[in-house]
């Protein structure tokens, strides 16, 4: 019985990889402590905070259209709390209505933050990163 040709051992791309728990939780924490923030002694930290978790997940979701419609619960939490910006600085709690809306967003984050791709989660945040190195430039 002749050898069978040699085949060259072909890694196979790694599937997705979940969000684990821990992380999972770690987002959470950070978002929804920045929302007590805001709604309890309101600071330019928890904004900050809570930003860069709004805006981590809206480049993540730039492109996804299987979850158009929570992305656009996250982009309308966002545009909310840009809209309670001032008042934030100022160092005043952000009117009701701003702050349902960024509640909700929040709420949308954590339900969806778990059912992410780690891996793709991970490239937004470098994307994230590149951003800001080219906004300090400019």
């Amino acid at each position: 019985m002749p050898r069978p040709p040699f085949i060259p051992h072909r890694t196979r791309p790694v599937g997705k990889l979940p969000v684990m728990a821990k992380l999972r939780d770690e987002f959470g924490m950070v978002a929804h402590l920045a929302l007590c923030g805001l709604e309890t002694a309101p600071s330019i930290e928890a904004f900050d905070a809570l930003a860069e978790v709004f805006n981590l997940l809206q480049v993540d979701l730039r492109n996804d259209a299987r979850r158009s419609d929570v992305a656009a619960v996250i982009s309308d939490g966002a545009g909310a709390l840009i809209a309670a910006q001032d008042a934030v600085a100022a160092g005043q709690v952000p009117a009701p209505e701003l702050l349902e809306r960024i509640r909700a967003g929040v709420n949308a984050i954590d339900g969806l933050i778990g059912k992410l791709d780690v891996t793709r989660l991970y490239a937004s945040m470098q994307v994230l990163k590149a951003m800001k190195r080219a906004e300090a430039r400019a």
